[in-house]
């Protein structure tokens, strides 16, 4: 463990450590986990939101670095020691244009590995950063991959409901084999009903993705209809 002393000391100087810096002892020679961790949290408290997002994207920029098991460890140590910061930062970065699909790739793997302690209002409100975001496909398939356990995260009635909506928000977004996978979760969680009163939604797909809602959604007769009549509007 580092010596006590040292980590006394850092809290002095930890706010002038450059991002750059931060991310570099993390990828540096591979310290003993548990001194990082308490350097890294000396470093988070001295930290405002601004910084706390920019050595995030730092330690992104530099290669994944093993820790205890974890082969994202650099991240993970990162992300635990933010604590109560974590959703927020996480959120803030994860909107970044600039970032690359391998990055987001990395940010997306951390959120659901802490998808328990974020709970469903977090889901709800990232749904398109996480599932849709343009020119993130190997992102976008991390979350695709645990959607049916970010589903279970709604356990009443209206955290079902409300997130079945946010699910049918990032439908325009989303390529005919997505909305396929998407189509059962949203009925499970009771949104039929809700689709086939969401117009706009529905006036934003294109006929193959409508094809593939109608085909999700076999029991509707609303969405049947409104197929029939687009048939006939061409």
């Amino acid at each position: 463990m580092a010596p006590n002393s040292v980590i006394a000391g850092l809290g002095s100087v930890a706010a002038k450590i450059e991002p750059s810096g931060v991310a570099s002892a993390l990828a540096g020679g591979k310290p003993e986990a548990q001194a990082v961790k308490q350097i890294v949290r000396v470093i988070v408290f001295n930290a405002d939101r601004d910084r706390r997002n920019a050595i995030t994207v730092a330690i992104l920029s530099s290669q994944p670095v093993p820790y205890e098991g974890e082969p994202d460890g650099s991240l993970s140590i990162w992300a635990d020691a933010l604590g109560e910061e974590f959703a927020a930062t996480f959120r803030d970065v994860l909107a970044e244009t600039h970032l690359t699909d391998d990055q987001a790739q990395r940010l997306v793997a951390q959120i659901l590995a802490r998808k328990q302690s974020l709970g469903v209002q977090f889901f709800v409100s990232e749904l398109a950063s996480l599932f849709a975001f343009a020119g993130r496909s190997k992102a976008n398939a991390v979350a695709f991959s645990q959607i049916d356990e970010i589903a279970a995260l709604a356990r009443s009635q209206g955290q079902r409901s409300v997130l079945a909506s946010a699910f049918i928000a990032i439908l325009p977004s989303c390529s005919v084999a997505q909305i396929r996978m998407l189509a059962p979760v949203v009925r499970n969680l009771g949104g039929t009903t809700n689709l086939e009163k969401n117009a706009s939604v529905l006036a934003e797909l294109d006929d193959e993705q409508f094809n593939a809602v109608v085909e999700g959604f076999p029991e509707s007769k609303p969405l049947q209809r409104t197929l029939s009549q687009r048939v006939k509007e061409v």
